[in-house]
């Protein structure tokens, strides 16, 4: 059995190569290597069984998404080199984004008035507008998810807490110029796109990447102001039957209220009952950002925050 035990102390470095069993070796290592290993035993026989942290460690080793390699063009053509590659999701993309569905976006908007109670009253829209100030930063800060991936700025999110001493006014003047120039800095508009290998696809096929946007953590802590701000307004404005992402919401009542109809359901005494789960392909892709801002005006939402 091959063990491999590694400690620090003092500069020096321990490195052990065994291939004897582990009873019989723990006493020839050093005292650093000693301790490094019987807890690393003691770990694995207390959460070795457990869905937790080490299960979930030893998943994401295992899933890791490897470099694309090859593309395969829609004239069949198999093609690896990087340029080409790019060509191909560039292609793909584009004509996604610009699906003719989106033309009808005004036609709609025009025609479709929102009920009063599903729209911002003007003191609400002021609430979610003006300046920034510095107790929105350090609580979008503090609730902030963490170890997350870097984007192309390369800081991340516990580098703007460690420091916030010297980072967090800048930034608010920076956040605070940009509203008032209705403009934000060019990068904070950049992002990073990686493209993510979706489970059981055809690995040559670009619809079987699903891109993942690492956006700069500066641009993080603005979004997280703005969302913290709308929080409060989304019961409002969202429908009850949507369950998921609304504070004080939950989908316990609407699965409950679907197991009452197909259990007390009598095809004998009653209508005919289906239930239909729907899923749009590429929804998130085929959005349009101009529809979305048309929307937000019609809701009462102000120039300033949109």
């Amino acid at each position: 059995m091959a063990v491999y035990v590694g400690g620090f102390r003092r500069g020096h470095n321990y490195i052990f190569f065994y291939h004897r069993p582990v009873g019989g070796l723990i006493a020839a290592l050093p005292p650093t290597a000693r301790v490094v290993i019987r807890a690393y035993i003691s770990r694995q026989y207390a959460e070795g069984d457990r869905a937790g942290r080490l299960l979930a460690w030893l998943v994401r080793q295992n899933s890791q998404p490897s470099p694309i390699g090859a593309i395969r063009l829609d004239s069949g053509t198999i093609v690896n080199s990087q340029v080409e590659m790019n060509d191909a999701f560039y292609t793909y993309y584009r004509s996604l984004y610009s699906s003719p569905l989106l033309l009808l976006r005004s036609k709609w908007l025009t025609s479709y008035s929102l009920p009063p109670r599903r729209c911002l009253q003007t003191a609400q829209a002021d609430v979610l507008e003006g300046p920034i100030c510095m107790e929105e930063m350090c609580l979008a800060l503090s609730r902030m998810a963490h170890n997350k991936a870097l984007a192309s700025d390369g800081l991340t999110v516990e580098y703007f807490a460690s420091q916030a001493n010297h980072l967090l006014q800048p930034l608010l003047w920076v956040f605070n110029e940009a509203y008032d120039r209705v403009k934000l800095p060019d990068s904070m508009c950049e992002a990073l796109i990686v493209m993510l290998p979706k489970p059981g696809r055809d690995p040559l096929e670009v619809r079987s990447y699903r891109p993942l946007s690492l956006l700069n953590s500066d641009f993080k802590v603005l979004r997280k102001i703005l969302a913290n701000r709308l929080l409060p307004f989304l019961p409002q404005l969202i429908h009850e039957d949507l369950s998921g992402f609304i504070p004080g919401r939950n989908t316990f009542p609407k699965i409950s209220r679907l197991l009452r109809i197909i259990h007390n359901n009598n095809p004998e005494s009653s209508p005919r009952t289906v239930a239909l789960s729907l899923d749009i392909e590429k929804a998130f892709y085929t959005l349009s950002w101009d529809f979305l801002i048309e929307t937000l005006g019609v809701m009462g939402f102000g120039a300033g925050y949109i």
